[in-house]
């Protein structure tokens, strides 16, 4: 397979991984998933891509087990860019911060941020695809795969004990598993690691 067709395969896995995990209506899925596609090949800046892909989300959205780790939570200085005082801004990210806690994904001032977070989810797990494949690749060199969480606020708790932690690229828990946990906002990365390295 040829490099071009690779990618979209990617791609194609990647959503149906996110639908797996966010409900949209039947009629919302491809028009969503062509743009999200479009802001993944183009490389297209953040501001942009909201302003692509939010008027395609459906007027509500279910995110079931979302949880207080949402990554379209808007920051302070977006909402205060936005117009917002800053006495504003803190109570709509509080407000942001109650609706993502339900796993609710709503409409109106939070479709931008919902569309961010959504086009970032898929990237994401694309590209997170075509590394697992590398790591086939390479396995005989590289064995051992790290756990490597981002050390924030964000991240699960049970993420954050696993990180660093070392496995056999054949391990149960490893093989098959192209994204090292199933959250659906997690940020959580594999590393390759040699022989000696483990050692």
């Amino acid at each position: 397979m040829d490099a071009a067709r690779q990618e979209q395969a990617d791609f194609d896995e990647a959503f149906r991984w996110a639908l797996e995990r966010v409900r949209l209506p039947e009629e919302s899925v491809e028009p969503i998933k062509s743009a999200i596609w479009d802001i993944a090949r183009d490389g297209m800046p953040t501001r942009q891509a909201r302003k692509t892909l939010a008027p395609l989300l459906p007027d509500s959205m279910r995110w079931p087990g979302a949880g207080p780790y949402l990554l379209c939570v808007p920051t302070l200085k977006e909402l205060m860019e936005d117009g917002m005082s800053r006495a504003e801004a803190q109570r709509e990210r509080e407000r942001a911060k109650r609706i993502a806690e339900e796993g609710d994904v709503l409409a109106d001032n939070d479709r931008k941020h919902v569309a961010e977070t959504l086009a970032h989810f898929v990237i994401m797990k694309m590209y997170a695809i075509g590394h697992w494949r590398h790591f086939q690749l390479v396995k005989d060199t590289f064995p051992y795969l790290r756990f490597d969480a981002v050390k924030d606020s964000l991240t699960p708790p049970d993420c954050l004990r696993r990180d660093g932690r070392v496995y056999r690229i054949d391990d149960p828990e490893v093989t098959a598993k192209p994204i090292p946990c199933g959250r659906a906002f997690c940020r959580c990365i594999w590393r390759a690691e040699t022989k000696m390295r483990r050692s």
